[in-house]
């Protein structure tokens, strides 16, 4: 009968084998195809990759092959320009990577022997799949694109830099004709990454680029129509992704990439115009962009637009930008999912021209399809349909709209607003609301204010006829808040009282709030009385209440 020791080392034998004299001396995991180590292999890091060279001859093999190289030295020194070190011997024992003061050079040096002692240049043992470098001391110049040159010649698949540097660095030509490069990532802390004065050299490249990523860039836009034409078809005949941050002098952009699935801009404030005309795109988000107001040598004003045409268009985030002077867009029939920050430029003391004003009002004409949409905690989408009456009553319906998320703050100045949206949402199945509680509002005890809780009901009461659809099909509501005054507790007894269809009501108090630091647990008792006490127009709804500590 086999005991369980015994079994036990019966499987250690089926992985590492016995010689005829009954020792093991058969190693199972060195004959595993060279691919299928490299896979495993991607599991640890460059540097315990590296120390696997120690083990045999055949493990060095696979550490001088291994395509998937990660250097990160944001916590060393490497690139200190005081420190030297020797090469060793390419069958030398030691673990390239450890105490070296250049390990990426020795690496490229290992890779190239190779290659020549093979005297097979063809070979594609020695490329090079992903090569990922962070630091977070300079790099010279000159070290940093012979880095590049040398991950081109070794058929670099995926390259990705975030380097710092004294001196602003000219975008390396050596990727733009590399036909295995699929992703491109550079990043640049201190410095910048400069396009070429002559764009043209970019127009044919980038043959097999999927993925775009540039952050700190400064752009040379001598000839406007050369920069409109650079993130085109023909350039980026296979991009899905592409990714701009913080880019200095882009002031005009056009995207007309056929296959772009995925584009992301941010913080490029000196934004004049933007137009993407992309038939797969799928995700967009524009943070922290376009100027509030631009002007020419002459001091006069110049108009700023933004054009959109993406008929596949699925999520869009569009946060903490200048509204500009005229908005289109267009053919945005597939839109699930919308996210609306502040809105720069509708301050309370500023003169909204009549420009910006339509633009608003064409902006969300053009997201008339969306099936959800979210105003986040900054948003001031509220406060601009309170101030302005014109664009309330030029508010397009949202006939497809399911889901509406507000973040609020439930005075009495925002309650116009509020009701503009509800109107324009005849069809809304769920709605959610996040009540905002300022500063002040933390520091003052509870106080039970009954003429602003009447004024805030009366309000409600007196929009009643002109939300009727709004009412007869809402079905979930979820609010949260600290429930403690009157205007807080009056929509949700509007809601209950004119919803017909409503089934289900979540109320989530935020017990974190001062007015529950004593008495707590009578305090929710007597909201829960007063919320059962509550007339209902749909006898099916149901009404749960939370208590949340956040």
């Amino acid at each position: 009968m086999e005991t369980r020791s015994s079994a036990k080392r019966g499987n250690w034998r089926y992985i590492y084998g016995n010689d005829k004299n009954g020792s093991n001396e058969i190693d199972r995991i060195s004959e595993l195809p060279d691919a299928l180590i490299h896979h495993i292999l991607t599991l640890l890091s460059t540097k315990t990759v590296a120390q696997t060279s120690l083990l045999s001859k055949r493990w060095r093999s696979l550490w001088y092959t291994f395509p998937d190289l990660d250097f990160d030295f944001t916590n060393s020194h490497h690139f200190s320009p005081s420190q030297h070190f020797t090469q060793s011997s390419i069958y030398s024992r030691q673990a390239y990577y450890d105490g070296l003061t250049d390990p990426i050079s020795q690496v490229f040096n290992l890779r190239d022997k190779i290659t020549t002692a093979t005297n097979n240049t063809s070979s594609n043992s020695a490329d090079i799949r992903t090569l990922r470098v962070r630091t977070t001391n300079s790099i010279s110049l000159s070290r940093l694109n012979d880095l590049i040159r040398r991950a081109v010649r070794h058929n670099v698949q995926q390259l990705e830099l975030d380097v710092i540097t004294d001196e602003n660095i000219m975008f390396p030509r050596s990727v733009i004709q590399c036909e295995s490069l699929r992703i491109l990532s550079l990043k640049s802390r201190r410095a910048a990454f400069r396009l070429p004065p002559d764009l043209s050299v970019m127009k044919t490249g980038f043959p097999s680029l999927v993925s775009f990523s540039l952050s700190n860039v400064v752009l040379i836009d001598n000839d406007h129509r050369m920069l409109l034409d650079l993130f085109s078809h023909s350039s980026f005949p296979l991009l899905t992704k592409l990714s701009i941050h913080r880019c200095l002098g882009l002031k005009h952009l056009r995207i007309g990439c056929r296959a772009l699935e995925e584009f992301e801009l941010k913080f490029c404030d000196c934004l004049r115009s933007l137009e993407i005309c992309c038939p797969k795109l799928v995700t967009l988000r524009v943070r922290t962009c376009f100027e509030e107001f631009y002007r020419d040598d002459d001091d006069d004003e110049i108009a700023s637009w933004v054009k959109i045409d993406a008929p596949k268009l699925r999520s869009l985030v569009w946060e903490e930008n200048a509204v500009t002077d005229s908005s289109s867009l267009v053919n945005l029939r597939n839109l699930e999912e919308v996210s609306i920050g502040t809105l720069i430029g509708f301050g309370d003391d500023e003169n909204v021209s009549v420009a910006k004003m339509k633009s608003f009002s064409d902006f969300f004409a053009g997201l008339a399809y969306v099936r959800c949409l979210k105003f986040g905690g900054e948003s001031n989408c509220l406060q601009i349909l309170s101030e302005h009456i014109y664009l309330g009553e030029r508010l397009n319906p949202f006939e497809d709209l399911q889901t509406l998320e507000l973040h609020v703050d439930m005075k009495k100045d925002n309650l116009s607003g509020l009701a503009c949206l509800f109107r324009s949402s005849p069809m809304l199945h769920t709605l959610i609301l996040k009540h905002i509680i300022s500063k002040i509002e933390r520091k003052r005890k509870w106080k039970i204010d009954q003429q602003s809780a009447s004024e805030s009901e009366d309000f409600w009461v007196s929009q009643a006829e002109t939300l009727k659809l709004f009412f007869h099909n809402l079905k979930i509501v979820t609010i949260h808040g600290v429930f403690k005054s009157g205007k807080e507790v009056s929509l949700p007894k509007v809601l209950l009282r004119h919803g017909k269809a409503l089934e289900e009501m979540t109320l989530c108090i935020n017990t974190k709030h001062p007015f529950y630091n004593t008495n707590i647990h009578r305090r929710q008792n007597s909201f829960r009385s007063q919320v059962m006490g509550w007339p209902r127009a749909s006898s099916s709804a149901n009404i749960t209440i939370r208590c949340l500590n956040n």
